[in-house]
């Protein structure tokens, strides 16, 4: 909570922000001191983010840079709980290939990133494959 702290700061006293969309950080060499106390609680000690489909369509594309500023974003909102999903294609890959399912089958089984929400949802397989070994590795990196 304390990057949460850190933007409640900046928001109310610097008068800067940093949202999804982009950030206002236009800032004095020195900071201003704040003209009071400031605090605020949360009510619920989980602030979960995401749902099962948010990384579907290009979401499953993001590459490490949009994926490190969305954590900064979320972190400085107070989110502290995070639903990724990226890389059950590997677990499930790695388990079923243990129970004896060869290598061609579980790629096929296993859909394109960007259907793969639905895949883990239980309602698609295979959709946009056979996705290839490296694809999947990299994803679980």
């Amino acid at each position: 909570m304390l990057l949460a702290g850190l933007h409640t700061y900046l928001r109310r006293t610097a008068h800067a922000s940093v949202s999804w969309t982009g950030e206002q950080l236009n800032l004095p060499r020195t900071l201003p001191a704040p003209s009071a106390e400031i605090t605020e609680t949360a009510n619920v000690p989980h602030r979960f983010a995401f749902n099962d489909t948010n990384e579907g369509y290009t979401g499953a594309y993001r590459d490490w840079d949009t994926w490190q500023y969305e954590l900064d974003v979320l972190a400085v909102h107070g989110v502290n709980r995070v639903l990724v999903y990226i890389g059950a294609d590997a677990v499930y890959y790695d388990t079923f290939r243990q129970f004896g399912y060869t290598d061609a089958e579980m790629r096929a089984w296993i859909p394109a990133p960007a259907h793969q929400p639905w895949w883990l949802l239980q309602n698609m397989s295979g959709f946009g494959g056979p996705v290839s070994r490296q694809l999947i590795e990299r994803r679980a990196a």
